[in-house]
């Protein structure tokens, strides 16, 4: 069973989500849509961080596939994204 963890901070109006080992991540990619990605050694995604995630915007959406590795084990592949925001965000 996969365990997944979610961090809200209030103070940054960030969201932070593990789906993988927060131990094994080595570096992040942000993307151009304020989501970094925290990848592992191997570049496979071990969580988010959802930037200027105000809460009340609305609920998250996160789609995760999943893809085989040459071992035989199962990894996310692909992530995407999803919340509303309140009309006037990217003026703030």
């Amino acid at each position: 069973m996969a365990v997944v963890t979610v961090h809200r901070d209030l103070a940054t109006q960030t969201l932070v989500v593990w789906f993988g080992d927060p131990r094994k991540s080595t570096h992040a990619d942000h993307t151009d849509s304020d989501v970094i990605v925290m990848l592992d050694e191997g570049g496979r995604p071990l969580g988010i961080e959802v930037l200027d995630y105000a809460g009340d915007d609305g609920p998250l959406e996160v789609h995760g596939e999943t893809a085989d590795s040459h071992s035989g084990k199962r990894f996310l592949s692909r992530i995407n994204v999803w919340w509303p925001r309140k009309p006037g965000w990217e003026k703030q």
